[in-house]
């Protein structure tokens, strides 16, 4: 594709996503789109189906518009369209699927638009965890299309490898840009109040864990290291999130005897109030791509103990940050939950670790990139 240097009047960039709907990839794409507005340029973020929560978190200057779709894989003909009215300068495409929709509209529309697709969670798991087949055929296919890109963007060198084994891509072909993850306003949640008496501060170390409710959270794990952990000592376990296993655990933490020492606080819109005061922050994932929260719980200064499962390894540096077991593992998990309610923290270390995910810092990446490849 033959581009033309941006024009140095406002530049319009276009974000492509699912929806807006609460999730890690739409987090993201809700706070680049916001940098990038404050920076200049004309911003639209286009979702292929409904608009969802997160709308309310971008800044006033971002445009949201929706294709209708049914299924992203069908709103191809509605965004050719919509690249051919608009014309974005860049496009910054999130999701496997989305980005193939992203890469076969490029071509259909016959623009010149600097395209980047963004992935941001692990393929083999998908293949394997998911509807395997479906996952597999999508992976194959952005194989085949995304050589067609700019810019191959993964959200970890982790992840880089993982997509490019999947899909057999070039992994040199692959850039790696960090989640911007961390905001000031992170910082003023922290501070709110909060009412739960766990976090009074007299009372046993509280263990944090914040996600969706899943399959690949694997929180049975986490549950089961914990019941050990109440032999050797009293704590108790906070289960910050929602999401479809939530019935199933509630079942085993009364199964395992431990319904007085867990509490399921449901979604909440600031979980930093809880990172900020929580004794240890826990991530019992199959598989990350990145992990968001892992990045949100280190600029609270929180400690973290984490699966071994892919992008928390590089956020962590090896364990440099926090300590990382075997996924599955129930002993190792006990074992340094353990170790890590019982040591000094450097919260200073962890927050400096923080900045490498800043929003500014993910803005300058992804600019230079898009300007680059432009």
């Amino acid at each position: 594709m033959s581009h033309s240097k941006m024009s140095t009047n406002t530049r319009r960039v276009t974000f492509l996503i699912e929806s807006l709907g609460i999730g890690g990839a739409e987090r993201v794409v809700s706070n680049l789109a916001t940098a990038f507005d404050g920076n200049g340029w004309a911003v639209d973020v286009v979702v292929t189906q409904e608009r969802g929560p997160l709308e309310r978190d971008l800044s006033d200057g971002v445009v949201v518009r929706s294709l209708d779709a049914n299924r992203t894989l069908t709103s191809v003909p509605q965004f050719v369209e919509y690249l051919r009215d608009r014309r974005p300068d860049a496009l910054v495409a999130n999701m496997t699927h989305v980005n193939v929709v992203a890469a076969i509209a490029v071509r259909l529309a016959r623009v010149d638009t600097t395209l980047a697709v963004v992935e941001h969670s692990m393929l083999s798991d998908r293949v394997e965890r998911m509807d395997g087949r479906k996952e597999w055929l999508t992976a194959k296919l952005a194989g085949r299309v995304y050589p067609w890109a700019d810019a191959i963007v993964t959200v970890s060198d982790n992840l880089a490898e993982d997509v490019a084994t999947v899909t057999g891509v070039d992994r040199d072909s692959i850039t790696t840009i960090y989640n911007p993850i961390v905001t000031d306003e992170l910082f003023e949640q922290a501070d709110e109040s909060v009412t739960h008496e766990w976090f009074a501060g007299d009372g046993p170390p509280v263990v944090l864990t914040v996600g969706r409710l899943e399959v690949r959270k694997d929180l049975p794990t986490l549950l089961r290291a914990f019941r050990r952990l109440l032999e050797r000592r009293a704590c108790r376990l906070v289960i910050c999130g929602d999401g479809p296993e939530r019935e199933s655990l509630e079942t085993l933490v009364a199964e395992l005897g431990i319904a007085e020492q867990v509490k399921f606080v449901g979604w909440a819109d600031n979980p930093y109030k809880y990172m900020h005061r929580a004794d240890a922050f826990v991530l019992s994932s199959f598989a990350e791509g990145f992990s968001n929260v892992l990045a949100e719980a280190l600029a609270m200064g929180c400690p973290i103990v984490s699966t071994d499962c892919g992008g928390p390894a590089e956020i962590l540096e090896e364990g440099t940050w926090g300590r990382l077991v075997p996924v599955g593992d129930e002993d190792a998990l006990t074992t340094a939950i353990g170790k890590t309610l019982t040591e000094s923290v450097d919260s200073d270390g962890l927050r400096q670790r923080a900045d490498a995910f800043t929003t500014a810092a993910a803005y300058r990446n992804y600019a230079e990139l898009l300007e680059g490849k432009s």
